[in-house]
């Protein structure tokens, strides 16, 4: 259909529909739908569109009380005032959810952008590699696998991220409960992350960033601190093979020092390290969970002139660079 109009009626069925320069108002059921430049798809309160191809500047938009599933958006754009599940997003497509809307179960390939607003929410989000989800809303249980990426920003919240290995979050707003599977998460200047585990892979903490109940360690991981001197944090199930990074200590061989004062004993164990270039001003002071013995924390630079905490001492086995190790995360 080109330049003609074309009313899916409650009740009524359209199947297997082209519009290209058209307009289809859906009331009722319309199924394989294709929006070409021009074609513009109305999914309506009590109307289901199912398994939708929205290409070369079509545009679907799911109105309040409207329902698309299935839908695969290259080079357009599917818009969502209400529920749209299983949309798969690639090659300059773009899936918006607006306030009031809700998208489950999003697919984000390569050149797609999934773009939740305030007031928005998409759950069950899979972030493949050269997608990318910016959250401005609410996002739930994201997966970031290896090249995709998530960006968090100001007043938006995401929770139970899993960032695999290569999957990147950048978050400028909040995240709680996120798992670090060999990606990289940066908590950037006004974010905070929320009881965030590394399993593997890295954490970086930007001065101005923030952390929330404890940041544990699972299986080997990097937790770099920008501004370790400001870092109110709690760290938890810190050791082999682990790694904080405190990258403005400077390393100062013979000066840099490390000393550990174990304050609670038991099952509610807790301790300060304190890690310091010879200064007041460059002393950080990091609360960890456990129980440690202060012989066994070693420090050494970093690769880039801060300072590396390992416990125990660093071996031939376990000895790596953290420089190295973000680098290859983003």
């Amino acid at each position: 259909m080109r330049g003609g109009q074309d009313v899916v009626e409650a009740g009524g069925t359209a199947i297997g529909t082209t519009l290209s320069s058209g307009l289809q108002l859906v009331f009722g059921s319309a199924s394989g739908t294709t929006l070409l430049s021009g074609g513009i798809d109305i999914v309506f309160s009590g109307g289901v569109a199912s398994n939708t191809n929205i290409s070369s500047g079509g545009i679907e938009v799911v109105s309040s009380g409207g329902v698309a599933n299935g839908a695969t958006v290259n080079s357009g754009a599917q818009v969502t005032y209400a529920s749209a599940s299983g949309t798969v997003v690639s090659n300059g497509g773009i899936e918006v959810v607006e306030s009031g809307g809700v998208a489950s179960a999003t697919t984000v390939n390569s050149g797609g952008f999934d773009v939740v607003m305030a007031g928005g929410t998409a759950s069950g989000t899979t972030v493949n590699s050269g997608g990318v989800e910016v959250l401005f809303g609410l996002g739930q249980g994201t997966i970031l696998n290896s090249g995709g990426a998530e960006y968090v920003e100001p007043g938006s919240v995401e929770s139970g991220t899993i960032v695999k290995s290569g999957g990147l979050d950048y978050v400028f707003g909040t995240a709680s409960g996120t798992t670090i599977q060999g990606g990289y998460e940066y908590v950037g200047s006004g974010g905070t992350a929320t009881d965030t585990v590394i399993g593997s892979g890295s954490m970086q903490v930007a001065s101005g960033g923030l952390t929330g109940g404890a940041v544990t360690f699972s299986g080997g991981g990097l937790l770099r601190l920008d501004d370790s001197v400001h870092f109110g944090g709690l760290v938890a199930g810190f050791g082999v093979p682990d790694f904080i990074d405190l990258a403005d200590i400077a390393f100062i061989s013979g000066t840099t020092s490390v000393s550990w004062q174990q304050l609670t004993n038991g099952a509610n164990a807790f301790g300060t390290l304190t890690v310091t270039d010879g200064t007041p001003a460059t002393t950080a002071r990091i609360t960890l969970l456990g129980q440690y013995v202060a012989g066994n924390f070693h420090i050494q630079n970093d690769g880039a002139g801060g300072t590396l905490v390992t416990d125990p001492p660093v071996s031939a086995t376990t000895d790596a660079n953290p420089i190295a190790l973000l680098n290859t995360q983003h």
